[in-house]
């Protein structure tokens, strides 16, 4: 039987355990309320994570350009800040579905 270098499967494994934490319902199922809670809650601009669409909880969130963008877990917070622009567009196309108040 021919072993699998632990360095091979570390990056594999950090990203299931990352993600793991984002699991959940499907976007459908928050309404604009749910979501526009979840914002006030943790004090950001949007109430549903740009990345995997799932309410933003307190302590997961990242300043850019001076706006402070709420997260669902810690790893989505590295995926924005890789390409911010794209995930701003897609909030800014459906603010109601993100719970996006624009500055």
């Amino acid at each position: 039987m021919r072993r699998v270098p632990f360095v091979l499967l570390a990056p594999c494994l950090a990203a299931v355990l990352l993600l793991a934490g984002c699991g959940g319902k499907n976007v459908d199922e928050f309404s604009p309320a749910a979501v526009a809670a979840a914002a006030k809650s943790a004090g950001t601009v949007n109430g549903l994570c740009p990345i995997m669409r799932k309410p933003v909880v307190q302590g997961d969130n990242t300043e850019y350009k001076g706006e402070r963008y709420g997260f669902c877990c810690p790893g989505c917070s590295t995926q924005f800040l890789k390409d911010p622009e794209r995930y701003l567009a897609a909030m800014k196309a459906d603010p109601v579905r993100y719970g996006y108040k624009q500055p």
